[in-house]
């Protein structure tokens, strides 16, 4: 069984540990400063959440930011991908070229294939 990442916060306006965002084990059940009963709150945000379960731990404010951050890596992810597999095209050609070519002639050829691939 995994273990119970949740957190809760006291939501008693007045007290310092809420002030503070002070954060307190899921076992926990009452503010050790004012005697409040604990609420589960974001990990990140100290927003309200409702109790769904072990693994809610995010308001959906946050969970929306960590899966834009997801999407945004897993493009960037793509796109190495795609350069890489360009850059295996590229290699076997660059380097028959060279082999025939002097290099002032193979930089301006390399640069030429750059522009054009946009990469």
């Amino acid at each position: 069984m995994a273990k119970d990442k949740r957190i809760k916060g006291c939501y008693n306006l007045e007290c310092k540990r809420y002030r503070k965002e002070y954060k307190y084990e899921v076992t926990d059940n009452f503010c050790t400063i004012c005697g409040t009963p604990l609420v589960f709150v974001c990990a990140e945000c100290f927003e309200k959440i409702e109790d769904q379960g072990a693994e809610h731990r995010l308001c959906e404010v946050c969970e929306a930011k960590h899966q834009e951050r997801r999407d945004a890596m897993n493009q960037r992810v793509e796109k190495v991908k795609e350069a890489t597999v360009i850059g295996v095209k590229i290699v076997p050609n660059a380097i028959e070229f060279v082999q025939k070519e002097p290099v002032k002639k193979i930089m301006k050829k390399g640069a030429s294939i750059i522009i054009k691939k946009k990469l």
